[in-house]
């Protein structure tokens, strides 16, 4: 049983919704996140995302996971 919710309420229902695209931007962002810190690591300078960049996708990051943590536990 994957929640411990057995019978959701409509309220609960779109909760989890948001939750679910919340993470699916997460996971996006991640994956950009990543992409860019390879890019710094194996590209040549020219084509590598700044600091400020870097610190935009990091902050999305934080912002998704706080949002589908706050939607999961039912907070907000």
């Amino acid at each position: 049983q994957p929640w411990p919710e057995l019978h959701l309420s409509l309220g609960r229902r779109m909760q989890m919704a948001d939750a679910d695209c919340a993470l699916c931007g997460l996971r996006t962002v991640a994956e950009m996140a990543l992409a860019g810190e390879r890019s710094r690591q194996n590209g040549a300078r020219e084509d590598c995302l700044d600091d400020r960049s870097m610190e935009g996708l990091l902050m999305a990051v934080l912002s998704l996971t706080i949002l589908a943590t706050e939607r999961a536990q039912g907070r907000v």
